[in-house]
């Protein structure tokens, strides 16, 4: 059964893209195309990974790119 601790990484990543912000590491463009997801299955695995199927606890994309760029897992 999923605990508070499953939900760190959630708090830290929308804190970290905060600072990102604040701290001019990204700009206002910049962060309107980046997302913070749960939830969302991907298939779209090819190669060796082909017929994959995987549901992150959290990930980060960009709105040009259907994959996550960084993916998190807990538990």
């Amino acid at each position: 059964m999923p605990t508070s601790l499953h939900d760190v990484h959630q708090r830290w990543i929308n804190r970290a893209i905060m600072e990102w912000g604040m701290n001019g590491i990204i700009n206002s463009a910049e962060a309107d195309l980046l997302w913070s997801g749960v939830g969302t299955t991907f298939d779209n695995f090819t190669g060796v990974h082909q017929g994959s199927v995987k549901e992150p606890d959290h990930f980060l994309r960009v709105d040009t790119d259907p994959d996550p760029r960084i993916v998190v897992e807990s538990g």
